[in-house]
């Protein structure tokens, strides 16, 4: 299951789709050069946050994908993306 979440990290806060979280990581896809999928400890849980008016994760999937079009994107990321679209 996917969400929209605000991510806090060292460079700033960012917009993220996160994914269900494992037994020691938490994927998730954030805005920036280029695109990629990451995984997070799961104690970093405490920095993802709810987004308040947050986009339907349909949308925020799509707008994902359009951006990562034009500045690059890694196939993990697009596949993670992509399933979100579906489920």
């Amino acid at each position: 299951m996917r969400e929209v979440k605000r991510y806090r990290t060292d460079e700033g806060v960012r917009v993220a789709i996160v994914g269900t979280p494992g037994r020691k990581w938490i994927p998730l896809v954030y805005l920036e050069v280029p695109m990629r999928l990451r995984k997070v400890p799961l104690s970093e849980a405490k920095y993802i946050t709810d987004l308040p008016d947050a986009p339907s994760v349909r949308s925020a999937c799509r707008n994902f994908l359009r951006f990562g079009k034009g500045v690059g994107i890694t196939k993990g990321a697009r596949r993670f993306l992509k399933e979100g679209l579906h489920g």
